[in-house]
């Protein structure tokens, strides 16, 4: 996916049997990003 997108949301979630919910627990931005520009001209 990292070659296909400039930049995508990874989402871990845990699942808790007691209530039935879904808790996020780690969120992380991945991907290439934008072009470096920095100190080019």
């Amino acid at each position: 996916m990292a070659h296909d997108y400039v930049e995508f949301r990874v989402y871990a979630v845990e699942v808790c049997q007691g209530c039935s919910w879904n808790h996020l627990t780690v969120s992380n931005v991945l991907g290439n990003g934008p072009p470096d520009t920095v100190g080019t001209t």
